[in-house]
């Protein structure tokens, strides 16, 4: 039987946020598993895997905006997952135009 998020004790909840947080490391490491793999074919094994690496570190920005908005927002996550699932690649998609439009305007990129 499932218990209201009211019943939850403070340990519960803090067992299921290092849970999530935890999950939420192992699918960014295995991302980039999974890009180095993918790309290995076609430009070489150790190309590829330097590459995902690059990519995880230029990706760490956006793991530290992950793991913010799931320490904030975990209870809104548990339990309204499906809202989630069609917000959050909305917000991160409004984020990365945003963030891409600031760095393209100050430092003189092209003009639209």
């Amino acid at each position: 039987m499932r218990r209201s998020a009211d019943e939850i004790t403070a340990e519960e909840s803090f067992v299921r946020t290092v849970s999530g947080l935890i999950a939420l490391a192992i699918s960014y490491v295995l991302s980039f598993v999974a890009t180095g793999c993918l790309a290995a074919p076609f430009i070489g094994g150790g190309w590829s895997f330097m590459l995902a690496t690059v990519g995880a570190f230029i990706g760490l920005p956006f793991l530290a905006f992950a793991v913010l908005g799931f320490l904030i927002f975990d209870r809104s996550v548990r339990t309204r997952p499906g809202l989630w699932c069609v917000a959050a690649p909305l917000l991160v998609t409004a984020a990365w135009l945003a963030a891409d439009y600031g760095f393209k305007h100050v430092h003189g990129g092209c003009r639209f």
